[in-house]
């Protein structure tokens, strides 16, 4: 049999922290080290069977706490809490419990960094990975016990630098949320791969290789290139490395960046620096995307071809351009071209006059314009950009422009304009309203008062 005495003085132990201490409750470390070696004592003794898990062993203590004599319903163990509890039990290294442990020393739980919720997130404990994580970044976002320490050494040590001036009533305030929890996870699985990247690419030089990893540990501290990381996580590219974030170029490599025509090829620098220039594009490109898709809208990707031929003689003009055609998911047809992807929303269609009209435009069906009806930009002599020193200024007397500007010169022109508003608008045109914030050129404008019937509104 199990020593009663001393299970029975570990739940009187634990009901007495309660009610000693009724504005502050023993945190969830406190109460899972309690359970814990009420756990292993019962395991030794023979109580609990070598076939229970550990959550259902959690469980039965749990519940044999409750049925002591003396336990108020506010000393209860709720759900929340349960959970957080078996998290510290089974997911966590001993040194991360005391981490933990050190820190709830200085701070009450209601003022610490801690939440019954952010400790309940499976997302940080050993052996955890991001959902729908994709196989070629499952390894590198893969949580480890070393990974975890550092985690909760940085989670701790940036709570505490915010929290130094500030009241202990508010200290609250400075918590991370959930998203943020598990997007630190990332960040720290990510810098702690860079970290034995560059051991390995600097085995030959011990000094730099010293040197590099204490400006990783810094940069790691100090949450540097923080958003670089989590948009690479966020896009998860199949050919994406560490290697590929600018901390690699700035501290580990920074000398492959020179063009060194002895040791490295022109050609294959170039190429590189142009695939990681499409890289960033395209995962810029798809935060805009994710973004329009949480505010509930479709997108249809539109490739629109300008003829600029004769008119620049910049040989790396592109084919086509990329652009969006946003319309609310809500209102496209259940069915056919273009349909709704959240249909359990509504159960029935919706009637000819509900249905967005430019889902039924071609500008939508054909995702751009036809070939056979590309529309020519504007020459060099009429574009204006704007300019500080006046309002207008034509490009004859400006040759040098920025890339914005030759840009929007590129897709500059009243036919640019008329022949997508008449693709997006079609038999609807005379109802069509045009809102645009570009004031490059006027070709909206022009384009509008040709048609007619849509009007403009600059903003």
């Amino acid at each position: 049999m199990v020593n009663q005495s001393t299970t029975a003085r570990s739940y009187l132990n634990l009901q007495l922290s309660y009610r000693g201490s009724e504005r502050q409750p023993p945190s969830a470390l406190s109460v899972a080290l309690f359970f814990s070696g009420i756990m292993q004592a019962k395991s030794e003794d023979g109580t609990h069977d070598k076939s229970m898990s550990t959550e259902s062993r959690l469980k039965a203590v749990i519940a044999e706490y409750h049925d002591q004599p003396g336990v108020l319903a506010r000393y209860r163990i709720d759900p929340d809490k349960e959970r957080a509890i078996l998290n510290l039990v089974v997911g966590t290294s001993a040194g991360t419990r005391t981490l933990i442990q050190a820190h709830l020393n200085h701070h009450r739980w209601r003022e610490s960094c801690f939440t019954a919720d952010l400790l309940k997130s499976s997302r940080w404990l050993i052996g955890a990975s991001p959902r729908n994580c994709k196989e070629y970044m499952k390894s590198m976002l893969t949580v480890t016990q070393r990974i975890q320490e550092k985690f909760m050494q940085n989670v701790i040590a940036w709570f505490s630098g915010q929290v130094q001036k500030i009241r202990a009533s508010t200290r609250a305030k400075f918590r991370p949320s959930q998203t943020e929890w598990d997007r630190m996870v990332d960040y720290t699985c990510v810098m702690e791969r860079v970290k034995v990247e560059a051991q390995a690419t600097l085995t030959h030089d011990p000094e730099k290789c010293k040197s590099v990893l204490k400006s990783i540990k810094t940069c790691f501290a100090n949450r540097d290139y923080y958003e670089e990381v989590q948009t690479c996580v966020e896009v998860a590219l199949v050919n994406w490395n560490v290697k590929h974030l600018s901390i690699w170029s700035e501290l580990v490599q920074p000398a492959a960046l020179a063009l060194d025509e002895a040791h490295t090829d022109v050609v294959e620098m170039e190429e590189c620096t142009l695939d990681a220039q499409f890289q960033e594009v395209r995962s810029k490109i798809s935060l805009v995307e994710d973004k329009m898709g949480q505010l509930g809208l479709a997108l249809r990707d539109l490739r629109i071809p300008i003829d600029c031929s004769e008119l620049h003689g910049n040989s790396e003009r592109p084919l086509f351009f990329h652009g969006w055609l946003a319309i609310p998911d809500s209102t496209l047809p259940a069915k056919g071209v273009g349909y709704r992807r959240n249909t359990n929303e509504e159960s029935r269609d919706l009637s000819a006059v509900a249905v967005n009209i430019f889902s039924q435009s071609d500008l939508w069906k054909l995702q751009g314009l036809p070939l056979e009806n590309v529309p020519r930009a504007v020459c060099e002599g009429d574009f204006c950009v704007p300019s500080p020193k006046s309002f207008l200024i034509s490009a004859d007397s400006r040759r040098n422009l920025t890339d914005t500007q030759e840009t929007a010169q590129w897709i500059a022109g009243e036919d640019v304009f008329s022949k997508l508003i008449k693709s997006a608008f079609g038999r609807h045109l005379q109802k069509g309203a045009v809102v645009h914030s570009t004031c490059y050129c006027g070709s909206v404008e022009k384009a509008c008062m040709a048609l007619g019937g849509a009007y403009h509104i600059c903003l």
